[in-house]
């Protein structure tokens, strides 16, 4: 990839001005990041994501991670050390192209998450509902079959039981317990 194509129509989608501007920023930064694959998974790795802005504190980016993760605009697995950008699939119009389409295929093939791959597959069979002329159908066949995982039942994953995590923005999370 050497560019991400952003769907303009986000800046009309209330849930998404709904977001914090730290938010915002995330997300974008993720959907830019040069090693974004096109399955719309990229390394979770925080320290790297914060370098690439001056000043961006562990606490205000894990505020920023969690409200996405809340609002399944990503999808962490902290184990792989993963994310999804969860409607990438339906938004980046890599199904329109047979080529593409293929791309997809094998990117998909390289999720080590088992989770992040039955989102992916999720995402891919409700754009097939919506949407079953694209061109693409026939580059990912042999991957339709696989196991879904509805994003909406997948624990985030982020943030973890990180005690530095502020409790307030995490009411689940409770610091006084260690290594849960």
């Amino acid at each position: 990839r050497d560019h991400a194509r952003i769907n303009l129509g986000i800046w009309g989608d209330d849930d998404w001005r709904d977001l914090s501007p730290s938010a915002q920023h995330l997300y974008l930064i993720i959907l830019t990041h040069p090693e974004l694959s096109f399955a719309g998974v990229a390394d979770w790795r925080p320290g790297r994501l914060r370098a690439l802005a001056s000043g961006w504190g562990r606490q205000q980016f894990d505020q920023a991670a969690a409200e996405l993760a809340r609002g399944l605009y990503i999808i962490v697995d902290e184990d792989t050390e993963e994310v999804m950008i969860r409607s990438f699939v339906k938004h980046d119009g890599l199904m329109k192209q047979r080529n593409m389409a293929v791309a997809m295929a094998k990117a998909y093939a390289a999720i080590a998450s088992q989770e992040l791959r039955g989102v992916f597959i999720h995402e891919l069979r409700r754009l097939r509902e919506a949407d079953p002329e694209l061109k693409g159908w026939d580059g990912c066949r042999e991957i339709m079959g696989n196991r879904s995982c509805d994003p909406a039942d997948y624990p985030t994953g982020y943030p973890s039981t990180d005690p530095s995590v502020d409790p307030s923005i995490h009411p689940s999370i409770d610091p006084s317990v260690k290594g849960e």
